[in-house]
């Protein structure tokens, strides 16, 4: 059941127009956020996505587009009253976890095909990798510093889909208890500014704890590849096993209530 519940949701999302829309727009805004790199002399794909297209990569991007093609299909349904009639039909546990995996799925997506057209797209006229003086480098860039560019590449982009899931989730997470679609998909990114804030006013003097490292991006100060982008995994699966089982939860007190 569980399975085919799944499949279905995901085909829903992949017929969906919106998903790939939202795919070329992240994809054009790589193009404009790395377009200097253009003028440089020697460029290449891997500075210009790792220097440029992700480094000012905005939040309100990140946050709010990967949520566009499926993360407000719970709130419409919860609007049309029709996730009684589902949760009859299928069960409320094995419901939500499938919705809520293809919402995860569908953010992820959109942020790792974005990523991979942009790349493909510069590859045409520019090599993969440049000059790299990476000397002494930690964590990813050791991996890039030891001749492994793909594979940088590879978890780069892994990290950042990471990141559009998880604003997919915290964006479900929201149209648990509002009902406002504009509500709903401005909140996850507000939450990170109010971090960001909270992080200045308190004058953290301490890197480790800035949001937008374990956010948007990974935390720099692993000293291994394993060690950040485990860390980043492991951050996230924690937040969304966490809003799934609030969402199982408030969905069989609803069910009971009615």
């Amino acid at each position: 059941m569980f399975r085919r519940l799944f499949f279905s949701q995901c085909r829903r999302v992949v017929a969906s127009p919106i998903i790939w829309c939202c795919v070329f727009v992240f994809t054009a805004v790589l193009f404009v956020n790395s377009a200097i790199v253009f003028l440089n002399d020697n460029p290449s794909v891997i500075y210009a996505f790792d220097g440029f297209a992700t480094l000012n990569l905005e939040a309100v991007v990140l946050s709010m587009l990967p949520s566009l093609p499926f993360a407000l299909s719970y709130l419409d349904e919860r609007r049309e009253r029709s996730l009684r009639f589902s949760y009859v039909r299928c069960g409320v546990e094995p419901y939500i976890w499938a919705k809520y995996l293809a919402m995860l799925l569908s953010g992820f997506c959109v942020v790792i095909l974005g990523s991979l057209i942009y790349c493909a797209i510069l590859c045409i006229w520019m090599p993969l990798v440049g000059d790299y003086s990476g000397e002494g480098a930690i964590g990813m860039y050791a991996v890039w510093e030891n001749g492994r560019p793909l594979l940088f590449l590879f978890w780069r982009i892994v990290c950042l889909g990471v990141s559009g899931a998880l604003f997919t989730g915290l964006t479900f997470f929201f149209s648990l208890f509002f009902r406002g679609r504009y509500t709903v998909m401005v909140l996850p990114y507000l939450c990170y500014q109010m971090l960001s804030f909270l992080y200045s006013l308190l004058k953290i003097d301490n890197l480790f704890f800035y949001p937008r490292y374990w956010l948007l991006e990974t935390n720099p100060y692993m000293q291994t590849a394993t060690g950040e982008v485990g860390a980043k995994l492991v951050f996230v699966a924690v937040i969304l096993l966490v809003v799934g089982f609030v969402a199982v939860w408030k969905a069989e007190r609803s069910m009971l209530r009615d």
